[in-house]
């Protein structure tokens, strides 16, 4: 694990103190949860913006079977 130094100002470095004190877990541990948390919720923007980025990319393809056709394959071993 490696370690990491940010500033704060004096107001988060408060609340941080407090919510420290009333949830009984040291400041290290909350801050590393909301570092966890920042990271995942990036991630997800990442995959949601690489989704964006393909939709449609099928559109004008010709050489693919329709829709209706996979249906039939698809329904013929239902």
């Amino acid at each position: 694990m490696t370690t990491a130094q940010i500033p704060l100002t004096e107001r988060d470095d408060q609340t941080l103190q407090q919510l420290s004190e009333l949830t009984g877990q040291s400041r290290e541990d909350l801050l590393q949860e909301a570092v966890r948390q920042f990271l995942v919720r990036h991630r997800y923007e990442e995959k949601l913006e690489s989704l964006r980025k393909g939709r449609g990319i099928w559109q004008d393809r010709d050489d693919l079977p329709s829709l209706e056709d996979l249906r039939k394959e698809s329904n013929r071993f239902s």
